[in-house]
């Protein structure tokens, strides 16, 4: 999945090319499922926050948590705090 590639240049310290691909297949999540969407918030989050840019990176990782929240799913949660303490 395109999500990983972006995981990936995110690690790379890569943040601009991660946010360019994320640009990419944000138009696409329409029709995939809660999980993935809520794994693209925290990674778009994530790269914001390499980028300098708080204000957003706060805003997806919020959305972020309340989607793993509402899909139980313990450990994605975990992640988005750990994303919004980093």
């Amino acid at each position: 999945m395109r999500i990983d590639q972006a995981r990936l240049l995110y690690g790379l310290g890569r943040a601009d090319d991660a946010a360019a691909l994320l640009d990419q297949i944000e138009p696409g999540l329409a029709g995939v499922g809660s999980y993935d969407r809520a794994r693209f918030l925290r990674f778009a989050g994530a790269v914001a926050t390499l980028r300098d840019e708080y204000v957003r990176a706060e805003a997806l990782l919020a959305q972020a948590a309340v989607a793993s929240a509402r899909l139980r799913s313990r450990p994605e949660l975990a992640k988005c705090w750990l994303e919004r303490g980093w």
